[in-house]
């Protein structure tokens, strides 16, 4: 019986990305040039550029958000990431994971956080390296207090994010 309603609650949630795809908008970032990311955003999902340049998406409950960029740089997606680390002041530096997005190799780092609303977070940093010169990272951000469910959408998102190869 439990097998029969883990069974139902994937079916359902599939059903539930199937929909989400279904009504969804396609959208690249940035706007021209590559590489560039490519996306499906469900209805209701957000996005915005920081002042940084990153652009950010907002599931439309706000438990998920994303940061992402693109760049041009001649060091390592692991330098990358040691200072993106430093930037935002993580401490201890989490053990670092290999990671991938659309096939580019990279590196991951994972952490708890808490926010300036006192929301604990979830985050986790993957910097890939696209060629040489050009670098692509993601944080991804998840209310800890969030459902499984919600985890999943989130690792569902980075899984399908897309990434075009700078022409030669």
């Amino acid at each position: 019986m439990t097998a029969v309603r883990g069974l139902s609650l994937v079916m359902a949630l599939g059903l539930a990305c199937l929909a989400a795809t279904a009504s969804a908008r396609s959208l690249r970032f940035p706007e021209s040039g590559d590489p560039a990311f490519y996306m499906e955003l469900p209805d209701g999902w957000t996005t915005r550029k920081d002042p940084s340049g990153n652009l950010i998406v907002l599931s439309a409950d706000h438990a998920i958000a994303f940061s992402l960029n693109v760049f041009t740089e001649r060091t390592t997606a692991d330098e990358i990431a040691r200072k993106a680390l430093a930037l935002q002041k993580v401490t201890p530096i989490p053990d670092r994971q290999r990671a991938s997005i659309w096939g580019f190799d990279g590196v991951s780092y994972h952490w708890r956080s808490v926010n300036a609303s006192n929301i604990k977070l979830e985050m986790t940093l993957i910097v890939v390296q696209i060629d040489a010169t050009h670098v692509a990272n993601c944080t991804k951000l998840v209310s800890e207090a969030s459902s499984p469910e919600t985890h999943q959408i989130a690792d569902w998102f980075v899984r399908d994010l897309r990434i075009s190869r700078a022409a030669p």
